[in-house]
């Protein structure tokens, strides 16, 4: 006779399976090797069917720092978490679009997905897959997401922490708080060729492909091409960028500072030199935040120009 899973098995076996996550592990202050603990008992949840996953309602797994995890541990010692509804995929965003989001998809069990918070000021994702179990995917995703935001805190004085937004086949927050768009706005500003005045071209930037090396293309709102190139991930809180632009002398290069995410995509300001002069560009601000931004680099691009 094959038996069905209910609702409720299926209940009972994903809150023994992320209770072993939560509340199993005991880790030392400053260490992420979460220690690994007999399997559950409990029957395993049936696994949501191609494209969809499991909205899991359960208390932030958030740590601040290495330390905190502990403490982590122990807050959730005895929760159970509950299935809220099935989601389909393309409503989650940075899962459907993103290369971490498509990476969490295709690669294999046990896996977890981390975010830096808040990710307005925290540029980092941080994906781990094929773990022996749910327990150490959660340690090795928060370790990565960790370690990568620590030189960030210390750099810019800035409070990043990183929490699990995924397991397996489980989704422990909103769709909506998981926004991704490979379409931002551009700002790509030049000193004239008369001397002092300064030209700006506001611009779609399209961001692509996988991580390290993401393709970029400038182009106009009628879908004319301006620059190509690639941005290639840095240290921490920094990515190189290499464009090639016609109308401007040909190759630009320059390191540019990303501020945060904005929809999952990294924002912020280079200054890009080559044979052509030197060129600011503003990636990801909005109208308001580049007037804002603007002070701070333009003078520097002037400076260089003389």
């Amino acid at each position: 006779m094959t038996m069905r899973h209910t609702p409720l098995a299926r209940l009972a076996g994903l809150a023994a399976v992320l209770a072993a996550v939560l509340a199993a592990a005991c880790t030392q202050p400053g260490s992420l090797a979460l220690p690994e603990a007999p399997a559950p008992r409990a029957e395993s949840p049936a696994v949501p069917p191609p494209g969809q996953i499991d909205r899991v309602r359960v208390s932030r797994l958030y740590a601040a720092d290495a330390g905190q995890v502990q403490g982590m541990m122990r807050r959730f010692d005895g929760l159970e978490p509950e299935i809220l509804r099935r989601v389909r995929v393309n409503e989650v965003d940075l899962l459907l679009a993103s290369p971490e989001g498509r990476r969490y998809r295709e690669e294999p069990f046990h896996k977890a997905l981390a975010v830096a918070e808040p990710p307005e000021t925290c540029p980092v994702i941080a994906v781990s897959t094929g773990a022996e179990s749910p327990r150490a995917a959660v340690g090795t995703a928060l370790s990565q997401c960790l370690a990568a935001v620590a030189p960030l805190n210390r750099a810019r004085g800035t409070d990043c922490g990183c929490e699990v937004v995924a397991i397996d086949t489980a989704l422990l927050v909103e769709p909506e708080a998981l926004p991704y768009r490979d379409r931002l706005q551009a700002h790509l500003v030049r000193q004239a060729r008369n001397g002092g005045m300064l030209n700006r071209q506001v611009l779609i930037a399209s961001v692509t492909t996988e991580p390290p090396a993401h393709a970029i293309r400038l182009s106009t709102a009628r879908g004319e091409t301006v620059c190509t190139g690639e941005m290639t991930d840095g240290a921490p809180g920094e990515a190189k960028i290499a464009l090639d632009c016609p109308d401007l002398g040909g190759r630009l290069t320059g390191d540019m500072r990303v501020e945060g995410f904005r929809d999952g995509r990294p924002y912020g300001a280079a200054l890009l030199s080559g044979a052509g002069g030197r060129v600011a560009l503003f990636l990801g601000y909005s109208e308001t935040e580049y007037r804002e931004a603007r002070a701070s680099l333009l003078p520097r691009l002037l400076a260089a120009a003389r």
